[in-house]
């Protein structure tokens, strides 16, 4: 019963990092707002205004291009958020995988 929770939990980081990936070359390949793959923002569709979300698309994309000065200037708080959030997918990937955190 133990081996099988262990198990699950791996599967589980291996699943969560194998989509991260995949949204990684997706975004990295096609660009937000110029291609029909990617859904448009329905609050833009709505009100017209950009939302946060939309900026954090575009960021990643010139993020993941290597443009930092752009995807700063397109959503600020993604880029000074991302550190953080790398620290912890990385602490819980740890916790997962060898019982303790970073």
């Amino acid at each position: 019963m133990v081996v099988d929770e262990i198990v699950n939990r791996r599967l589980s980081v291996f699943f969560l990092w194998l989509t991260i990936a995949g949204a990684g070359v997706f975004l990295f390949v096609l660009e937000p707002g110029k291609s029909a793959f990617l859904p448009g923002c329905p609050f833009r569709a709505l009100t017209g205004f950009t939302c946060p979300g939309c900026g954090a698309r575009r960021g990643l994309h010139q993020l993941l291009h290597g443009n930092l000065a752009a995807a700063f200037q397109l959503n600020p708080f993604l880029i000074l958020a991302l550190p953080f959030l790398l620290y912890a997918l990385l602490s819980y990937t740890n916790t997962v995988l060898r019982g303790k955190p970073i």
